[in-house]
């Protein structure tokens, strides 16, 4: 027999998932609706585990309506192996929490209930900040829905054909949202920022602290993204910062970016990988930078120099004048400028306007 208040979140649920696929703002009300249906559903099987994680979903469509009014249409990520493992955890943790709860209550299928509750909640929180492991986390979970719904002593069939469906849905999602996001990344340049690190001597602060200054960290505005070498880190600007990334120690205990092959190895990588190389001359002379610099001429990429201006009689250190001048030299997409202050610079590549002048290579 059919639940009216299941036959409505059936219906709200196939309208909500046909807009969500196409990354449309306007599925939040649908799912929203849907939500208050589902409690209502919920509270007529004794499903108190669905009827808290409804109730939750209810809240999070309306936030979603919101944090999507914000975002870029085309604003979608890729979790990174990190996160991966984290969300993976937190399913496992909050599956076993929720299943000793539910096991005390008259509730029929306590561990499907615990887990179907706990990954839609995640799958739900990966769907509102746009990021396509939701689908994967979704595909799963309406599996289980499924087996869940058809299991019930008393049947919910409507919302077992709907949750098959939407496992079909959810591989379509998944795929959509991936031509969504090469489209995007199509559009966007690779940018290696190479120059040396700036890292405060207190050594009693967590790496991520002490990288707080460098201007990378200012334009990431996040230090911790530097300690850790990961690939696609989208910037406020629209384009990717390639690296470097600051995430060796050497063996006399102070850190650094180039201190042993695999880092020499990933770095040029990066820079192999990357669009354009932007590096920043500053008064302490790098060596990285200009074997960095080298290999950018070697792989005819576009390159954007910046360099202090010295206070003195001449305009720039000797050393940076010398690779500068073999740059210019020996490559016509050089572009050099001069600064007095880095804040100067970060601000230029928030701006991102200096690398859409700059011809994709």
């Amino acid at each position: 027999m059919f639940n009216c208040f299941e036959i409505g979140a059936t219906l709200f649920g196939l309208i909500q998932g046909v807009l969500v696929m196409f990354n449309k703002r306007s599925n939040w009300i649908a799912y929203s609706i849907q939500m208050a249906l589902m409690i209502m559903f919920s509270l007529s099987m004794h499903l108190y585990g669905d009827v808290v994680n409804s109730s939750i979903y209810l809240v999070l469509g309306i936030i979603g309506f919101i944090i999507w009014n914000k975002k870029d249409e085309k604003d979608i990520e890729e979790c990174n192996k990190k996160e991966k493992i984290i969300y993976i955890l937190i399913i496992a943790v909050l599956t076993a929490i929720a299943f000793t709860i539910l096991r005390k209550t008259d509730d029929p299928l306590p561990l499907l209930d615990a887990f179907t509750t706990t990954s839609s909640l995640v799958a739900t929180y990966y769907m509102m900040i746009k990021k396509i492991d939701t689908w994967i986390i979704w595909f799963i979970n309406d599996i289980f829905y499924a087996i869940e719904y058809f299991i019930l002593p008393d049947q919910a069939l409507s919302l077992f054909f709907l949750n098959a469906i939407w496992t079909i849905m959810a591989v379509i999602s998944y795929i959509n949202w991936k031509k969504i996001m090469k489209g995007e990344r199509k559009n966007m340049k690779k940018i290696y920022f190479a120059g040396k690190f700036k890292i405060d001597k207190d050594k009693s602060l967590p790496l991520f602290r002490r990288l707080r200054h460098d201007f990378r960290a200012k334009v990431l505005e996040d230090s911790k993204k530097l300690t850790n070498a990961e690939e696609n880190v989208k910037m406020s600007n629209g384009h990717i910062y390639s690296g470097p990334f600051y995430c060796e120690q050497a063996s006399n205990g102070d850190f650094t970016s180039t201190d042993c092959n695999v880092v020499l190895n990933s770095e040029h990588d990066a820079v192999c990988n990357s669009d354009i190389y932007f590096a920043v001359f500053d008064q302490k002379f790098s060596v990285g930078t200009i074997v960095e610099l080298g290999w950018a001429l070697e792989m005819n990429k576009e390159i954007i120099i910046f360099y202090k201006e010295e206070e003195s009689a001449y305009d720039i250190k000797s050393e940076y004048w010398f690779a500068i001048a073999n740059a210019l030299s020996n490559s016509d997409k050089v572009k050099v400028f001069k600064f007095k202050d880095i804040n100067e610079v970060v601000n230029i590549i928030k701006e991102g306007v200096i690398f859409n002048e700059v011809q994709r290579v």
